[in-house]
């Protein structure tokens, strides 16, 4: 990885990514604000998912093992919805192969790699999978930073080892 790469953890969230902060504040302070400019994610698709206390526990053991730099956030999906919204974007409930080809650019948002339907398709399908926290960033700075220094592992090689992009 570059030097402006980093390695995304597991974060302090339930399945659903609803979990923490639940007070605006924290929110504002964990996650970035709502973008002020209304363009700034407009031709973006975007899926979001949260990983499962499975694939939670999966990624500690192997961060653990690892002794790369991770870095660690809460995630709450239904705040990171409002961001994107806020910022122009369109957001898909579910992976649309022919929508996602007709945007500018469609990304998954995630917290970490997980083994959720929505990941497995973006996957499979070219789709990027981004860290939530690429998200926070472009609200923080008011600007489009490059989503490939957030992209979260592709999947499992064959010893369970993470595979990159």
């Amino acid at each position: 990885m570059g030097s402006t790469e980093r390695r995304i953890a597991a974060c302090n969230t339930s399945g659903s990514g609803v979990e923490l902060p639940p007070d605006p504040n924290d929110l504002v302070a964990t996650h970035g604000p709502l973008p002020e400019n209304a363009s700034l994610f407009m031709g973006f698709v975007f899926m979001l998912t949260a990983s499962s206390e499975s694939d939670r526990e999966f990624s500690q053991q192997t961060s653990d093992q690892e002794e790369e730099d991770v870095e660690r956030a809460p995630y709450n999906k239904h705040y990171t919805m409002r961001q994107l919204e806020a910022g122009g974007g369109m957001i898909l409930l579910d992976f649309n192969e022919e929508q996602c080809q007709a945007a500018y650019q469609s990304l998954l948002i995630a917290d970490q790699h997980c083994r959720t339907r929505k990941y497995l398709l973006c996957v499979a399908g070219g789709t990027p999978c981004v860290s939530q926290m690429w998200v926070r960033d472009c609200c923080q700075e008011g600007k489009l930073l490059n989503y490939r220094n957030y992209l979260l592992p592709a999947g499992l090689g064959p010893e369970g080892h993470l595979v990159e992009w």
